[in-house]
């Protein structure tokens, strides 16, 4: 049975940064974007413990490894720890602004 909370996604997506800023967090780090790796790990996180998904550590060293396990690639390795990273140090309501800074970056002013 899945969990009401998993329906409201709402109370976890309101916590935690934008995929666009993972994405251009991980771009200018990566100089890639792996948008699939974002989606698995916020999907995989609500399936597996929605009531604490993301709540007060990010996402698990399970669904880390789980990243790499699956796909035995280091660049999505990364991009899961990136993504946990800024799960970590970024709220919602701040990524507007963390976007901007990136995308400042990223064209190089």
């Amino acid at each position: 049975m899945v969990s009401k909370n998993y329906l409201n996604t709402n109370i976890y997506y309101n916590n935690m940064p934008s995929h666009k800023a993972h994405r251009l967090f991980e771009k200018l780090i990566l100089k890639r974007e792996y948008p699939e790796i974002h989606k698995f790990l916020d999907d995989i996180g609500l399936l597996i413990d929605p009531m604490h998904h993301r709540k007060a550590f990010g996402h698990s060293l399970r669904d880390i490894l789980l990243v790499y396990a699956l796909t035995k690639d280091e660049n999505k390795l990364y991009s899961a720890i990136l993504h946990n990273f800024l799960d970590r140090k970024v709220k919602y309501k701040d990524s507007q602004k963390l976007e901007i800074l990136l995308k400042l970056l990223e064209d190089g002013q």
